[in-house]
């Protein structure tokens, strides 16, 4: 039987069990790229930034390990010799190879999807939205898509269960194989040459955006060039991959169809805890309370380490976007219904999906326990917390581990970038604030908590708007020693002081002031990402890849970008603010104090000191000795300002209680935004109804 995909009916498509529709927030892509490949196009830029920023995340696995990761199945049929392909990279290339691979797939659909892009792919990855690897392999219930105008099929990723990339050259290839003279040991190494870093970034892209649109433990894929073949698995710590190997001498491709094809979900990556869930009077209830379409998809979810402990929610899609990235906790945040509360608004909770890492002494829901009974306000209660169990819910690849956990939080809250006024989006930093200086100080001899990963996502607010403080992962708990004194962050809101370090490669210590620094990286980000304001896409683009993720080898010149743009005294003007004056007002404060913090005073405002000191003076003659004793304490209040609770604070209540906050209506907008060499791409984000948010910001 051939295993071509059919073409589907006209009807739309239905949700299958592993499918997330998500909408782009922001990318990762950054504005500066290796300078070989500065002359590609947007495309191809996704695909160098992935190559470089997943280097080192490949480790080598032996053939018949990898073929071990899946059951053995029942008896392979025979192997007849595989035909060989073109030198062309055209649509026909790729035909005589899934014929060819029909009959170890049984009714599975191998699908030609190397002509048309993922139109659906809603989860951006290094800025591309371009899922379109030249074969793809569907279980036999998926209906696919005719592409127009050509003999194949639609790429899908939230369907996709395995992809493979074909390349007709030799420098094209992704990898290289070593052999260990002494030893006779094998391995790999990634391919320097431009074509291999473009084909290793497709990998890497396509790879994740399956990982991002379904809910999966691992995504496996395949490389072919001519005869010669490598097999992939992709988890949340890395990839593993093989040497390249003859399929028409060693029939590994083969045998690893047929035992994918006939494995179980679960082996196959899928999550077994995150299901559809059924048509039912409690599916019925839970879509009532999230409001929910019929149309929308609803899953049914597990929380808890074991059967006796477990709990189960109802969620849809999640609301926040850490998850379409290649490696990491991959979190995901959902607005859930809990069955077991009493009230609507019981029954409304905070579902966190995420992995974590297995050497910090703490799960996140220990810590909020601890910061509940530490009386710690702004920050949300636990309901339930656990690991999810499996042994595939372990990603181990390289150094570090990371479980898949899962918290339920007892409030539906929303994400920043949805603030209903400016003069609400402060005292929603207030409120966070508020949570992160009592949760540092020791209070009759308890322990200290440290955040440790301020950023725009772990700011959240409800519908009253009041603020929360959430993700407690990486927070150091009292004079702890352990992993979780890494280094840690959010790397495009992580302080000066911290990225010095990085460049350095030496280790300071995460303090108070790092935080601080972070939050009011966080002030800017937002508002120059979802602030009304008359910016051009080109101009919010510029800006915003100050704040850009980049590997290693760019981070001095990342960094040398946001001093300058801290330094410069038009950095406010800049954004080109529509909002509330008190707003704008308050920015430049802010950025002013984080000038003088972190780069120090210039002669301008050192004169002003002096000048102001002799001014409160009157007639009053200052012995100079006396004067530059008053200067630097001054100096070192200012230099200091942004490093403590106290200092940031007060900049933000003293606008907040006063100022021209005009009607309150300068609420979240969608911006669009264009980074240099990109395609136009709008800022996730909806101007929103009114709300009680808007109507009660205090003060």
């Amino acid at each position: 039987m051939s295993s071509r995909a059919p073409t589907p009916p006209q009807s739309s498509l239905a949700p299958s069990s592993n499918q997330l529709k998500v909408t782009p927030r922001r990318t990762t892509s950054r504005s500066s790229f290796h300078s070989q490949a500065s002359q590609s196009d947007g495309a191809d830029e996704a695909k160098f930034s992935a190559a470089r920023e997943m280097k080192g995340r490949f480790v080598y696995v032996d053939v018949e390990a990898f073929l071990d990761l899946l059951p053995p199945g029942p008896v392979m049929p025979e192997q007849t010799v595989p035909p060989t392909l073109s030198d062309h990279e055209n649509f026909e290339h790729y035909n005589p190879f899934i014929d060819y691979m029909s009959s170890f797939v049984g009714d599975w659909k191998l699908a030609n999807t190397s002509q048309s892009n993922d139109g659906r792919c809603f989860a951006p990855v290094f800025g591309s939205d371009r899922g379109k690897p030249d074969v793809t392999l569907y279980d036999p219930s998926s209906e696919l898509e005719q592409s127009e105008g050509t003999k194949g099929y639609k790429a899908d990723m939230a369907r996709a269960e395995l992809f493979g990339e074909f390349k007709v050259k030799k420098e094209c290839d992704p990898f290289e194989d070593t052999v260990d003279l002494g030893t006779g040991a094998e391995g790999i190494v990634e391919t320097e040459s431009l074509t291999g870093q473009k084909t290793r970034g497709q990998i890497i892209i396509y790879s994740t955006m399956v990982l991002s649109t379904q809910q999966r433990t691992r995504v496996f894929s395949f490389y072919v060039r001519g005869h010669n073949a490598r097999l992939i698995c992709h988890s949340r710590t890395g990839f593993q991959v093989t040497r390249s190997f003859d399929y028409s001498k060693d029939p590994y491709l083969q045998e690893f169809f047929w035992r994918y094809t006939n494995a179980s979900r679960d082996d196959r990556g899928h999550d077994p805890t995150f299901v559809l869930a059924q048509d039912n009077q409690l599916s019925h209830r839970a879509r009532e309370v999230l409001k929910l379409s019929a149309n929308e998809p609803l899953f049914r979810v597990s929380v808890g380490m074991t059967d006796a402990e477990t709990r189960h929610f109802y969620v849809s899609t999640p609301f926040t976007y850490r998850h379409n990235v290649p490696v990491g906790r991959g979190t995901r945040c959902f607005r859930a219904f809990d069955p077991n509360g009493d009230t609507d608004e019981e029954q409304r909770v905070f579902l966190k999906d995420t992995w974590r890492n297995v050497g910090y002494p703490k799960a996140e829901g220990e810590i909020y326990e601890l910061l509940k009974a530490k009386g710690v306000p702004h920050v949300l209660k636990p309901v339930a917390h656990g690991d999810v169990p499996g042994m595939l819910q372990l990603a181990s690849t390289g150094e570090k581990s990371l479980r898949h956990y899962r918290l339920v939080l007892d409030k539906v809250v929303r994400p920043l970038w949805e603030f209903p006024s400016t003069k609400c989006l402060v005292q929603i930093l207030l409120h966070a604030l508020e949570a992160h200086e009592k949760a540092f100080k020791s209070i009759n001899g308890d322990f200290s908590i440290l955040h440790r990963d301020i950023s725009e996502g772990n700011i959240l607010f409800d519908d009253n708007g009041d603020g929360f403080l959430c993700d407690w992962e990486l927070a150091k708990v009292g004079s702890d020693t352990s992993e979780a004194n890494e280094r840690t962050g959010t790397e495009e809101f992580m302080s000066l002081r911290l990225l010095d370090s990085m460049l350095k490669d030496s280790h300071v210590e995460h303090e108070v002031r790092d935080d601080m620094e972070s939050m009011v990286y966080v002030l800017f980000w937002i508002s120059a990402s979802y602030a009304p304001s008359s910016m051009t896409p080109d101009e919010r683009g510029r800006f915003l890849s100050t704040f850009d993720r980049v590997p290693l080898d760019d981070l001095a010149a990342s960094v040398e970008a946001r001093k300058v743009t801290i330094g410069s005294q038009r950095t406010v003007d800049s954004l080109k603010l529509t909002t509330a004056p008190a707003f704008v007002e308050l920015l430049e404060e802010v950025m002013t104090a984080l000038r003088q913090s972190v780069l120090g005073l210039n002669r301008a405002e050192t004169r002003l000191i002096r000048s102001d000191i002799k001014l409160k003076q009157g007639t009053e003659q200052l012995a100079e000795e006396e004067l530059e004793a008053r200067a630097a304490l001054e100096e070192k209040r200012l230099k200091g300002q942004m490093a403590t609770h106290d200092g940031l604070r007060e900049l933000l209540s003293s606008f907040f209680g006063s100022g021209d906050w005009g009607d309150e209506k300068d609420m979240a907008q969608e911006n669009e935004v264009r980074r240099p060499g990109q395609r136009k791409r709008k800022r996730r984000g909806k101007e929103l109804p009114s709300s009680q948010a808007s109507k009660k910001a205090k003060g």
